[in-house]
């Protein structure tokens, strides 16, 4: 996208040199308050989930605030903000208004707060969980009751809440996994989307592992998905049958995984 920009008030085009000092909500972009155009945008929607949650971190604006000044509804931005995936969630109109906000936040040089981070030793002490033993643990058989994009998501905001390093968290997990976590995998996991895209691999149950440590640390309650989890997979747990693993079925059969990661053929 070219970055001329436009004078709200009197449509004269603004050159590069005099953006930056300038209020972002002055300027006007190419192509912005405009449908159904082809627009070259310069951050693709990962990147503009990162901003949002760095920028929603950093406590300029909370989640209400932010929504109200891009003039989105929160059921818009909660589903993009589950989304997954470079091109995933392009068309919603939370990443529109998003990616119109931060590149006018760029050009005019306004820099988003940095959140507090916390220190090696606040990290060490929110991350042991070596005094909470699960039923079933010693066998590797803890029952899981968190989909997989559960875990992305939880694993998304620990990564951020924590300042933690994808690697450092690999090495956390690698304690409870039946197979070791390497970064290679992990980025494969935390790349995919569906409820049982990834249930096979060894991030799967190694992070609900440590999640459900956590929350037991916590004395957290559960919630209302994990008790509606219980209720559908049983004693056992979610299986470990993967979205792309290979099944027999009749010409007519329609099988899919539904919101809880359970299995069907119709």
């Amino acid at each position: 996208m070219s970055l001329t920009a436009f004078d709200v008030n009197t449509r004269h085009p603004l050159s590069k040199e005099v953006l930056p000092g300038r209020d972002p909500s002055s300027i006007e972009l190419p192509n912005e308050n405009k449908v159904n155009l082809m627009v070259e945008y310069a951050y693709n929607c990962n990147v503009i989930r990162k901003r949002i949650n760095a920028f929603l971190k950093s406590g300029e604006m909370n989640v209400t605030q932010f929504q109200r000044k891009l003039g989105i509804n929160n059921t818009s931005y909660s589903r993009f903000m589950k989304l997954r995936g470079p091109s995933s969630g392009f068309t919603n109109q939370t990443f529109e208004a998003a990616y119109f906000f931060f590149k006018k936040r760029d050009l005019c040089g306004v820099k988003d707060r940095k959140p507090k981070k916390m220190s090696s030793n606040e990290v060490k002490k929110v991350t042991d969980v070596s005094s909470v033993t699960l039923p079933r643990e010693d066998s590797q058989k803890v029952p899981v009751y968190d989909t997989c994009d559960d875990l992305r998501r939880k694993i998304t905001k620990h990564l951020q809440d924590t300042g933690m390093s994808n690697a450092a968290f690999c090495r956390t997990i690698n304690e409870f996994a039946r197979a070791p976590v390497t970064s290679r995998n992990f980025s494969t996991f935390i790349n995919k989307h569906g409820p049982a895209a990834g249930a096979k691999s060894p991030v799967f149950y190694a992070s609900y592992v440590y999640f459900e440590k956590l929350r037991v640390k916590k004395n957290a309650p559960k919630t209302k998905k994990r008790q509606e989890m219980e209720n559908v997979h049983g004693a056992d747990g979610m299986s470990d049958h993967d979205a792309n693993d290979w099944v027999w079925q009749a010409p007519d059969d329609c099988p899919h995984f539904d919101k809880y990661g359970k299995f069907h053929i119709n």
